[in-house]
């Protein structure tokens, strides 16, 4: 497992490609962005734990 340095390099770096992806433009608009991903994240772990996760798959 990746030392917690390495960790959030690596998570602020997906969450500046996401932030990108969703179009922000302004404080509101990430402040928006960051709740959707916050909530699905929850519904995900959720998913997780209860075993009815489906495979992750890459959007590109």
């Amino acid at each position: 497992m990746l030392i917690k340095e390495e960790q959030d390099k690596i998570a602020l770096h997906f969450i500046a490609g996401f932030l990108n992806s969703y179009g922000c433009n302004s404080l509101d608009d990430v402040d928006g962005a960051l709740q959707h991903l916050i909530d699905t994240a929850k519904v995900t772990q959720s998913q997780y734990r209860n075993g009815t996760a489906e495979k992750a798959t890459s959007i590109n």
